[in-house]
């Protein structure tokens, strides 16, 4: 059993150590809250998620479309929050208690000590709290957004493999005919263009049901109709089978089914298609970690948490729910969660400030009674239905401008202190450190390679050693200790980062700084991995880095061999029309930030 570990009250020159808030959940609401908390610099902040990338479910069905698309909408997590006043921690939250969270850190391997005699594969920590923020979203029957996937590349395969589904499939069908659905139909019929037969089916009367002006369905409908989507509505499909094939193939999380297939409606037709997307909405998460510790909390019909203006969850005043899994707004939308974020922060250091609970220090949050939705209908069309009075609604030509081109992918990249280009390089350079675990030259060769020279200078030692061995394998091995060097570096840079996010840790939370370490490690890489050696062979020493990184060196570390600036993401916005030169780039003015009105997507 892990015990709870008493923070301390003051720090080493007296100042008193800010409060701890921590926001569970890695969406849209938990980034955003997490960040504007750290902006604030009254707090110590912790954003604990099971993921170890962003996904940004806005733009994921693209990529069933487009290949190498999902690289640009599963984000790793950067430092973003850049004010130092937080870390990303990478664990399952297993219970919630009024003023502590349990970890489970899965995959952590725990070093033998004296009070710890043997390895364990995962490690529970016991954290306290001052706040504690839920953002833990809802999950969704379909394939943008998957919940059961925690790390980036499990995530990168699951894509992979659903694109290549796509590609083997003639007859699609696309059970649900909510936004969701219609923008599935809408990608693949843009990008096949009547090479696939697209089938949407709706049991409702009508697309996008829901709070929207008949002329915004009207426009939806007739984009999907030139498009040569076949709309089936007034039909429900019978989802028993599906879902009992779902459940034994335990592809839930993938929200599609491939193999030929027959769909039985209401109305006793039968459809045959090879391939069945299932987009029926969305719902809390199924049996949250707060299920016992606010069980009289949670709406029994929708499952979501019932929270006062304040944001508060009923009869807990320093526990705060936002985004998807509250019950404070009926329409759920990234917009939404940025907006909840943002006066939730705003209430808790209220709260903070006023050193006692005074609903009057607090600002009331409004709802917007006046629906919106801005829908992405392919690359090049849409339609958005304006969240005023009058319910203005727009067309393709404003929607492909603002959303359908680049589904804010560019923005999410900046908003999180992250480059397409380093992390293409990050990924490299890892694939890099298992090939040369293959490649390990032989003993014949690895005789001849100096074991104390400087790093700097090895390719050159090897070159102009006197060996018997030929000038081919002298080539072979400057060309191995090059490679080694490299990934020696970036290995390196990695294990810096983690050692001062370990350090941020320990000050936030009080955990012992091994502790902390398991908490904020690199993700652990094959045994044959070369890791070790290199990032040894790089420091100089057998403990590689250590801890003794400042915080002022790791910041302006880049993962890349050279340093670039965040700018305009280089990736290419495939599937979409090439960008005209008369069009003007992202300034930072457009980028948004998370303490202002601006949103992180739609």
């Amino acid at each position: 059993m892990s015990k709870v570990h008493s923070r301390r009250r003051h720090r080493d020159d007296g100042e008193k150590k800010k409060p701890v808030v921590v926001v569970v959940g890695g969406g849209y609401a938990g980034v955003a809250a997490a960040k504007a908390l750290d902006r604030t610099g009254l707090f110590g902040v912790l954003m604990v998620d099971r993921k170890d990338y962003f996904a940004h479910s806005i733009g994921s069905l693209r990529s069933l479309t487009t290949e190498g698309y999902e690289q640009n909408v599963l984000i790793p997590y950067g430092n973003f929050m850049s004010h130092n006043n937080g870390v990303v921690v990478r664990a399952d939250v297993k219970e919630i208690s009024r003023s502590t969270v349990v970890l489970n850190v899965p995959g952590a391997t725990a070093q033998p000590s004296k009070k710890r005699r043997r390895v364990q594969d995962s490690t529970e920590e016991r954290l306290r709290y001052d706040y504690l923020v839920l953002a833990t979203g809802s999950a969704y029957g379909a394939f943008g957004k998957p919940t059961s996937l925690t790390t980036r590349e499990e995530a990168l395969h699951m894509c992979n493999k659903a694109f290549t589904a796509v590609q083997s499939s003639y007859d699609i069908a696309i059970v649900g005919g909510g936004p969701v659905g219609c923008q599935l139909a809408a990608e693949l019929a843009t990008a096949y263009k009547g090479s696939k037969r697209i089938t949407l089916l709706q049991a409702e009367t009508e697309l996008t049901p829901g709070p929207y002006s008949e002329l915004f369905r009207t426009k939806v409908a007739v984009a999907l109709q030139k498009m040569g989507v076949k709309v089936i509505t007034g039909e429900r499909v019978h989802m028993e089978e599906l879902e009992y094939e779902m459940r034994r193939k335990n592809t839930i999380d993938t929200g599609y089914l491939l193999g030929k297939r027959v769909l039985r409606t209401s109305t006793r037709r039968e459809l045959t298609c090879e391939l069945v997307f299932i987009c029926t909405g969305t719902k809390a998460q199924a049996h949250p970690p707060y299920d016992e510790f606010l069980h009289e909390s949670i709406d029994p019909e929708s499952g979501r948490i019932k929270v006062n203006k304040y944001f508060q969850v009923i009869g807990h005043s320093r526990v705060f729910a936002i985004g998807d899994c509250c019950n404070m707004d009926t329409e759920q939308r990234a917009s939404l969660a940025h907006a909840h974020a943002t006066h939730a922060v705003r209430n808790i250091a209220s709260h903070y400030l006023s050193h006692h609970q005074r609903e009057q220090s607090m600002e009331r949050y409004t709802r917007n009674h006046y629906p919106g939705i801005k829908l992405a209908l392919g690359a090049r069309g849409g339609a958005t239905q304006l969240p005023t009075e009058t319910g203005s609604v727009l067309g393709r030509v404003y929607t492909r401008h603002t959303k359908s081109r680049k589904l804010d992918v560019p923005r999410v990249w900046k908003s999180l202190h992250q480059s397409p280009s380093d992390v293409r390089k990050a990924d490299k350079l890892r694939q890099l450190a298992v090939q040369l675990s293959d490649e390990m030259p032989s003993e014949e060769l690895a005789d001849i390679i100096p074991t104390n020279s400087n790093n700097n200078n090895t390719a050159s030692t090897i070159s102009t050693t006197t060996t018997a061995t030929t000038k081919q394998k002298n080539r072979g091995v400057a060309d191995w200790c090059r490679k080694r060097n490299k990934v020696a570096k970036f290995l390196c840079t990695e294990q810096a980062i983690a050692s001062h996010n370990a350090l941020r840790l320990s000050e936030i939370t009080g955990l012992p700084l091994d502790q902390s370490q398991l908490l904020t490690a690199v993700p652990q890489r094959p045994r044959s991995s070369p890791s070790s050696s290199l990032a040894s062979s790089a420091s100089g020493s057998g403990s590689g880095l250590s801890l003794s990184v400042s915080p002022s060196s790791v910041e302006g570390t880049s993962i890349a061999e050279e340093s670039e600036s965040y700018g305009e993401p280089d990736f290419p916005i495939r599937g979409g029309e090439e960008e005209d030169e008369s069009s003007t780039p992202l300034s930072m003015s457009s980028v948004y930030s998370f303490c202002s009105g601006s949103t992180l997507g739609e």
